[in-house]
């Protein structure tokens, strides 16, 4: 959170409705949406400058998938919605035009895998299918698979490695020349209610760590040289950021309080909350985002 008044969200969707909540005007954005039942999504795309501005995200397409609780989800659903989020990543590759005969598509799972809030990015890596080692070892198994070239890699965080994960991975990158990064994190909410509840989906790239205040460099399209597309999933939402989302829900304007309690609600900005099932949500979670990966690499 920058001011007080202004919750922090990694959501391009959360930023959107708290504007149109306040009934500014959003220019430079288109929105759309749909209802499946089971989840829905909503499909933002920032198209110049004036978005950037109004939302605080860099231009491109921002997808939301919306869920109930991943933990009371069956293999059906799990399924169900896996092949959901695969569609629309198939999707936003197709209109970046990703040339899958130029390499193989690089999975990068993000975050500290002993750190369960921060563990999504490597609890799906562990899950996927990698098929790239298989075209040469075994062509025959690689045929009859149906998928896409795919590799995939944990960079670790730099307190573990020394390294930050944009340079890790670009070194990667640099010898294995995928034709496309995907690149998986947690991210932080503006409210409650999407925690571990929903994926973003965006060919924006992503900043490791912003969620949590602690940006490190981008992983996209303009330092890896390849399209970079990203799913995330919140996580955690800061203390402050609740503490506001209840004082707007009382009809409180949190600028009205006093400066004690709005000095102490900045501070809140370096704790942060997750669901007490989190561990469960980020284990289902994982499934269903290697799942949707797997997905979109099979070949039509």
């Amino acid at each position: 959170m920058d001011t007080v008044g202004q919750p922090r969200t990694d959501l391009a969707a959360e930023a959107r409705e708290r504007l149109c909540k306040s009934g500014r005007e959003l220019a430079g954005v288109e929105f759309e949406s749909s209802d499946a039942g089971r989840y829905s999504v909503g499909r933002l795309r920032i198209l110049d400058g004036r978005g950037e501005k109004a939302l605080g995200k860099p231009v491109g397409c921002y997808r939301t998938v919306a869920f109930g609780s991943p933990v009371l989800l069956s293999e059906e659903e799990k399924a169900e919605l896996s092949a959901a989020i695969a569609g629309e990543l198939r999707e936003m590759m197709r209109e970046r035009k990703v040339n899958f005969g130029q390499g193989p598509v690089l999975t990068a799972g993000l975050g500290n895998r002993r750190m369960v809030v921060d563990a999504i990015g490597p609890a799906t890596v562990s899950k996927i299918t990698v098929t790239n080692h298989l075209k040469t070892l075994d062509p025959a198994l690689y045929a009859s698979l149906g998928m896409r070239a795919t590799a995939a890699f944990c960079p670790g965080v730099l307190g573990d490695t020394g390294m930050e994960s944009a340079e890790a991975v670009r070194a990667v990158c640099s010898l294995l020349r995928p034709c496309a990064v995907i690149a998986v994190d947690a991210l932080a909410a503006g409210s409650r209610a999407r925690l571990v509840r929903a994926v973003q989906l965006s060919d924006a790239g992503i900043c490791p760590g912003s969620g949590v205040g602690n940006d490190r460099p981008a992983i996209d399209r303009r330092t890896l040289g390849v399209p970079v597309f990203s799913l995330g999933v919140p996580t955690v939402v800061d203390l402050s950021t609740i503490v506001l989302g209840l004082a707007e829900d009382a009809g409180v304007d949190p600028q009205t309080l006093p400066a004690a309690f709005l000095s102490e609600t900045a501070r809140g900005g370096d704790w942060f909350v997750a669901p007490k099932d989190v561990d469960a949500a980020v284990e289902a979670l994982g499934d269903i985002l290697a799942g949707a990966i797997d997905g979109a690499m099979k070949e039509k």
